[in-house]
C-alpha cells in the first residue's frame, strides 16, 4: 500500500547540499521541474512535484533540504526533510565525490527506522567515479544497492531506472483499481453523475473520471447519464446494467429509481475500496448505532443491499 496521501508512489530524494539532488530531478524526469543553483541550500522545504518515470509510470518525487545544512534556519530545515521520511514508498540517498560518512549514516539509520526501502545513487559521477573505498564503507553499513549516475551525461540511467524499480514495493506503483474483480469484459456500468451547483464547472470529479477509465480498462462499457435521465434511459431502452455507480449525495434518489437486482454503490466508496482494506471499515460501520441505512450504500458487494 502506498505511504503517501496521492495514489501515486513517493520517492524522496535525500542527501547533503550540493550533491544535486535538483540537477537528479530533472534528469529522471527529463525537463526542469527543479531549480538548479551551485548555491548550496538552494533547496529548502521539501517540494513535492508530479512527474512521470519512464518505467515506473506517475509519481510523486520529493525534493528535500540538505542533511548537512547548517544555522537554527538550517536545522529547521533538516528536521522537515526528516519527517517526510516516514510518508516515503521509497528513498534516494545521493551522494557525491565519494563522501559517506556521518550525515549518510544518520539518513540511513531513519530510513531503518521508518521501514522506508532505499537505494544509494553516487552523483556526479563524470567528475568523480565512484571509489572502491567508498563501496567498501557503504557495503559495511548496509546491503542497499548503489548505483552511479550524472544527472550532466545521463550516465547509467537505465541502471538507474532499474534500481528504483527493484527498490521500491510493487504496490506502491502498480495500477490501482476502481472495480477490479467486480466487473468483466462486456459488462455494462450505468454512471450516474450529477450536474448541479455543486459539480465542478466544466470538468468531473476525480473518483468520477477514474471510473470512467476503469471500465475501458476492463473491455466494459460504461452508460454516462445524469440522474434527472437515469430512469428515462433505463425504461426507454430496456438496457439492464451489471452495476450502477451514483454520487453518494444522490443515492437516496437513485437508489428509487434502480431495480433491486441491480448492484448500486458510490464512487466514494468504490475509491474508498481501492485506497485501503475497505472490508475492515464495512465491519465498523455495521456496527454503528443507528448505520442500517448507511451500510445500505457503503457495503461493496455484487449484491444489491438496501
Amino acid at each position: 500500500m502506498k505511504k503517501g496521501k496521492d495514489l501515486k508512489p513517493h520517492i524522496g530524494i535525500f542527501g547533503r547540499r550540493n550533491v544535486g539532488k535538483s540537477s537528479f530531478i530533472n534528469a529522471i524526469t527529463g525537463s526542469d521541474v527543479a531549480i538548479v543553483s551551485d548555491i548550496a541550500g538552494t533547496t529548502t522545504d521539501p517540494v513535492k512535484k508530479s512527474i512521470e518515470i519512464f518505467g515506473i509510470g506517475p509519481a510523486i518525487i520529493v525534493d528535500t533540504a540538505g542533511i548537512d545544512d547548517s544555522g537554527e534556519l538550517g536545522e529547521k530545515r533538516i528536521s522537515k526533510s526528516l519527517q517526510t521520511i516516514k510518508n516515503m514508498d521509497c528513498a534516494i540517498l545521493l551522494i557525491a565525490s565519494n563522501q559517506f560518512d556521518e550525515f549518510e549514516n544518520q539518513l540511513i539509520s531513519h530510513f531503518n527506522n521508518f521501514d522506508v526501502p532505499y537505494l544509494i545513487v553516487h552523483n556526479k559521477t563524470d567528475k568523480d567515479e565512484l571509489s572502491n573505498d567508498t563501496i567498501k564503507n557503504i557495503k559495511k553499513l548496509t546491503d542497499a544497492a548503489i548505483v552511479e549516475f550524472s544527472a550532466v551525461t545521463g550516465q547509467n540511467m537505465d541502471s538507474l531506472i532499474d534500481a528504483i524499480k527493484g527498490t521500491i514495493p510493487e504496490t506502491a506503483y502498480q495500477k490501482s483499481s476502481l472495480l477490479g474483480g467486480i466487473i468483466e469484459r462486456g459488462d455494462i456500468v450505468m454512471l450516474i453523475t450529477p450536474v448541479d451547483s455543486e459539480a465542478p464547472d466544466g470538468r468531473m470529479i476525480l473518483p468520477q473520471v477514474m471510473a470512467i477509465r476503469d471500465v475501458l480498462d476492463h473491455d466494459a462499457i460504461n452508460i454516462v447519464v445524469k440522474e434527472t435521465e437515469a430512469e428515462y434511459f433505463l425504461k426507454t431502452t430496456g438496457i439492464k446494467p451489471k452495476l450502477v455507480i451514483t454520487d453518494s449525495q444522490a443515492f437516496g434518489f437513485v437508489s428509487k429509481i434502480i431495480p433491486e437486482d441491480i448492484p448500486l454503490t458510490g464512487f466514494s466508496v468504490a475509491y474508498a475500496r481501492m485506497r485501503g482494506p475497505f472490508e475492515e471499515y464495512v465491519k465498523g460501520v455495521k456496527k454503528y448505532p443507528h448505520s442500517k441505512m448507511v451500510t445500505g450504500y457503503l457495503y461493496w458487494n455484487p449484491v444489491h443491499i438496501r
